[in-house]
């Protein structure tokens, strides 16, 4: 029997925040149309993999580009068009105990949100409906695979 797909986090990344979408839009709308003083703002964070997927990380991509699929959705939606602004953020690796064991990208790339080692890069994933998939791609081809030739190196020599 195959075994069954790890799906966790699917069910937090897209499906929790699908439920924080649907919820927010229920009680902001609720209260009727903001005031000018009343700034609301809906944030998906998701991870530059929203850009262009990571080899071997199949359900966290699948995730994080499906956060970043709802997010152009919701902010074409009148609920979020009337009651609210959507933003996402899409930060690089970032530093966390959950990533400790990564020491050697962030030794090799720095820390970065959507930047290569020397630049900020900007995405243009703007209403004028430029896609940072397009301008990110020929970034990420070169980043990854000199961000992971250096962890594999690391991690061999580390066994």
């Amino acid at each position: 029997m195959p075994p069954k797909p790890y799906v966790d986090m699917i069910n937090v990344n897209l499906t929790g925040l699908l439920y924080t979408a649907t919820l927010a839009a229920y009680y902001w709308n609720l209260q009727g149309p903001p005031a000018p003083e009343q700034d609301k703002v809906f944030i998906v964070v998701a991870t530059n993999i929203a850009y262009c997927p990571m080899p071997g990380f199949v359900g966290y991509s699948a995730s994080k580009m499906g956060a970043r699929g709802l997010w152009k959705s919701l902010r074409e939606t009148d609920q979020f068009k009337t009651s609210c602004r959507t933003n996402l953020l899409a930060p690089h690796i970032v530093r966390s105990p959950m990533t400790a064991g990564t020491q050697p990208i962030f030794d090799a790339a720095g820390r970065a949100i959507q930047v290569n080692p020397s630049k900020a890069f900007d995405l243009h994933d703007d209403m004028a409906d430029m896609d940072g998939a397009k301008c990110f791609k020929e970034h990420w081809e070169n980043e990854t695979k000199f961000v992971w030739d250096v962890f594999s190196n690391s991690a061999q020599m580390s066994m």
